[in-house]
């Protein structure tokens, strides 16, 4: 053991002792003395955590993107393009090359693009054939390369822009825009034809957006006429079938019990009817929601990175976001000014650069052959930059700087009380040099109006609305504010609670996440993919050589549709 030596205080001396030592400290206090009794008070940490829980408004949202991306729409003049195997490197077949492209071993230009364009996992380029480069397979990618595709910033331009959105009121008291053509004053009708059901003569109309209609629905049909002819088939009727004759497209055609071929226009219109009260129509319109620091969320409150070996089964890397600032729902409405329930991961396709076009909005509809003059119905597919054949978009030049963004077609009817979706925004863009045109090897490259097509908006449900419509008087106990009043037409209030988190009141999966730190946690996965135009070529879109590529159809082995059965 280590021995130590002390010196002591007053003397140092064997025998002597510490002494005691004073300071001249007057120690006083201002607090108030606890009175006198119990204390002590037992909490019930679950009831604590559980209103801590159901009374927070932030949010930290995080999550991954699964892109589905392609270059198959590539560029036709400069580098990696459809002009690039018109060049001696391609179509010279002598070796070594001797620059002469009439040799019997050169290739002509549709030979050499048959030879070298190749495709591998989605993406389109070929290996370098230049026999002075050291590497063996050198692949190299069509413009624009998959680096102008992915999520994550290169070199410090951003390819996507990703913000949080949330439905809110279009205009003072109205939750959304009726006055586009295909909601105003109903559900626009796009196609008739007649039909058999039955053996009976009856009409199947068709709208352009999912109509939210089952078998046996009430509904009101308006606008409609016998050709040559005055008489007006406007009335009340009942869905006799969903679909065509061959069960397709059940969410887009029903059928009446209407005898008489009809003529439809611009004001042909349907709506539902729940207890005789019509639905009504509209488009949603999604606003950029506010933070904890801030009244709106800022364009640089998030951060993108791929996540560690993590791909897709096409070999594309999984990005991660994460917005680094909180998400304050407090006093925020939706567009029917009840509390919010759902928000939106908003993602806009950026110039990168000015390679790509700028970004303009529709609705994504299935192919409707007689629609193509149909301007005001926003096809999504039929939205380009050609003047004379394009559809109205619902936006242009789409950029994060906006701060409110169309989302979708819903359908409201006061009886239930809830929002339908019948139709989904979409998002357009192409690459500039597509639609400069050009020529090479007495080619007409033409202009290329077919872009992409992605689908910008993406839910995040925050809470949920019973199942149950409830019914009250203007006195009725925990009645909430954002009740509909006089439904019924005798002065009663309807509306469906909002649901506690981590409860549900069906046999369905209850909306549940972490809570923690005061925030509410939620973690999603984003499926992003990039879809063409017209890779089947319905549309029109279709050029002289070289064609982009089309898409073949899978027909079906096993027929297993058939129409409904209405006798």
């Amino acid at each position: 053991m280590e021995n130590k030596e002390f010196r002591l205080n007053s003397a140092s001396n064997q025998r002597a002792v510490n002494e005691d030592t004073f300071d001249k400290i007057k120690i006083e206090s201002n607090s108030t003395p606890l009175p006198i009794g119990e204390v002590n008070k037992i909490i019930n940490l679950g009831e604590q955590f559980n209103k801590e829980r159901q009374e927070s408004k932030l949010y930290r949202l995080s999550g991954n993107f699964n892109t589905f991306f392609t270059n198959v729409l590539f560029n036709t003049t400069s580098s990696n393009s459809w002009s690039t195997f018109n060049s001696g490197l391609f179509r010279d077949g002598t070796f070594p090359p001797d620059g002469i492209l009439i040799d019997e071993e050169d290739l002509t230009y549709k030979q050499a693009v048959a030879k070298y364009l190749t495709e591998e996992n989605g993406w389109f380029g070929y290996y370098n054939p230049d026999p002075a480069i050291s590497v063996l397979c050198k692949w190299v990618d069509m413009e624009p390369k998959r680096e102008l595709f992915s999520m994550t910033p290169k070199s410090g331009v951003k390819n996507w822009e990703v913000t949080v959105t949330y439905p809110t009121y279009f205009g003072i008291g109205q939750p959304g825009d009726f006055s586009h053509p295909i909601v105003s004053g109903g559900l626009l009708l796009i196609d008739v034809e007649q039909t058999t059901i039955g053996n009976r003569s009856m009409l199947t109309f068709a709208t352009p957006v999912k109509h939210g209609l089952s078998q046996g629905d009430s509904i009101e049909i308006s606008g409609v006429f016998i050709s040559n002819d005055t008489t007006s088939y406007n009335g009340q009727y009942n869905v006799i079938r969903l679909g065509k004759n061959n069960g397709d497209d059940k969410d887009y055609y029903f059928s009446v019990d209407i005898e008489e071929l009809v003529t439809i226009n611009a004001n042909s219109r349907v709506s539902r009817l729940v207890n005789g009260r019509k639905s009504v129509y509209y488009l949603r319109v999604f606003k950029k929601i506010k933070t904890i620091s801030t009244d709106i969320i800022e364009n640089d409150d998030y951060e993108i990175y791929p996540l560690a070996f993590s791909q897709t089964i096409y070999e594309d890397k999984v990005c991660q976001y994460v917005f680094n600032e909180d998400i304050d729902v407090s006093n925020l409405k939706d567009n029917l000014g009840r509390p919010l329930s759902e928000l939106y991961i908003t993602i806009i396709k950026t110039t990168s650069n000015n390679v790509f076009t700028p970004v303009k909005s529709g609705i994504k509809m299935p192919l409707f052959p007689n629609a193509a003059g149909d301007a005001g119905i926003s096809d999504i597919n039929r939205i380009t930059n050609s003047a004379s054949t394009s559809h109205i978009p619902l936006e242009i030049d789409i950029s994060i700087d906006d701060e409110l963004f169309y989302g979708d077609v819903v359908e409201y009817n006061l009886f239930e009380c809830i929002e339908k979706t019948l139709g989904v925004a979409h998002h357009r863009f192409n690459t500039i040099n597509r639609e400069n045109g050009g020529t090479v090897d007495g080619n007409n490259l033409g202009i290329r109006l077919e872009g992409y097509v992605y689908k910008p908006h993406h839910k995040v449900q925050i809470r949920q609305y019973s199942n149950y419509v409830e019914q009250g008087q203007f006195n009725t106990l925990d009645r909430p504010s954002y009740s509909d009043f006089n439904a019924i037409g005798d002065g009663r209030y309807l509306w469906r609670d909002l649901l506690d988190i981590g409860l549900n009141d069906t046999q369905q999966t209850m909306l549940d996440y972490p809570f923690l730190n005061g925030c509410h946690y939620i973690n999603s996965l984003i499926t992003l993919p990039l879809f063409r135009q017209d890779p089947f070529g319905y549309y029109g879109y279709r050029t002289n050589f070289p064609n982009d590529r089309i898409g073949t159809l899978i027909e079906d082995k096993i027929i297993i549709k058939r129409s409904q059965d209405v006798c």
